[in-house]
């Protein structure tokens, strides 16, 4: 932000102190410059520096996983995935929403009224055609109240929003998950691909993982076909060591 800030001026300096142009350009040159070194010599706190896509912050297996098994499906996203995405798949793959809040506003709108409601969020995704969908991990449990029996409980985003009665979790890594329709066009996928006692989201903040609770043997065969199809899933390792599941994985 401070780099950004100071640029113009350093650039475009006000008339009292206008410097001939080699020299402006000079020193902008020698801003840049500046500014690259410090990002890379002292990046910010749980940044490390290196080229290409960083695999936990964006959701590029997740994307890969979608071209290979999804094709064509019209699917829900987070806000912060749709910039990747975009930038992956455009045209050919559409997003649901990105972070040009100015462009999304009557859409933000309608998220904002549904995210509570179950009966409204169910309506804006069949409204928009939702075939699938591609979200990222929340550290926060949500508490919901029973409209019936009053009970109160805490799940986590992706269960709350997308059930397992409606929808398979057909895909997990560190950085996303992709949940898929049970009826429609990838039924098929839903079917063959999904997990059915995986909780990603639960073990990424922490929940329903402890040392002395041993995995059931569905639960157990899930994570070892997570960590045959992904070594380096370090959401699986964690689960495996939680779980007590001691089957040798494939090495880093």
């Amino acid at each position: 932000g401070i780099f950004f800030a100071l640029l113009p001026m350093m650039i475009e300096p006000g008339d009292r102190a206008r410097l001939p142009g080699s020299v402006r350009r000079t020193l902008a040159g020698a801003v840049v410059l500046a500014a690259i070194l410090l990002m890379a010599l002292f990046p910010p706190a749980g940044a490390q520096p290196g080229v290409g896509i960083d695999p936990d912050r964006f959701p590029e297996k997740a994307a890969d996983f979608i071209d290979a098994q999804l094709g064509d499906a019209r699917l829900y996203n987070d806000v912060a995935a749709g910039g990747y995405l975009i930038w992956r798949g455009y045209p050919g793959r559409r997003v649901f929403i990105d972070g040009r809040n100015e462009v999304h506003a009557s859409l933000l709108k309608e998220l904002s009224a549904s995210l509570d409601d179950g009966r409204r969020w169910r309506s804006l995704l069949d409204q928009h055609g939702v075939e699938g969908a591609i979200v990222g991990y929340r550290d926060e449990l949500l508490e919901v109240t029973d409209a019936g029996t009053g009970r109160r409980s805490k799940n986590t985003f992706s269960e709350l929003h997308f059930p397992g009665a409606t929808w398979a979790l057909v895909y997990w890594d560190d950085a996303a998950m992709v949940f898929v329709r049970r009826q429609g066009r990838f039924a098929a996928v839903a079917n063959s691909l999904q997990y059915r006692h995986a909780r990603p989201e639960a073990w990424a903040a922490g929940w329903l993982m402890t040392d002395d609770q041993p995995a059931g043997p569905a639960l157990a065969e899930e994570i070892n076909r997570k960590m045959e199809e992904d070594p380096e899933c370090h959401l699986a390792r964690e689960a495996a060591a939680r779980y007590g599941i001691s089957r040798p994985f494939p090495s880093q």
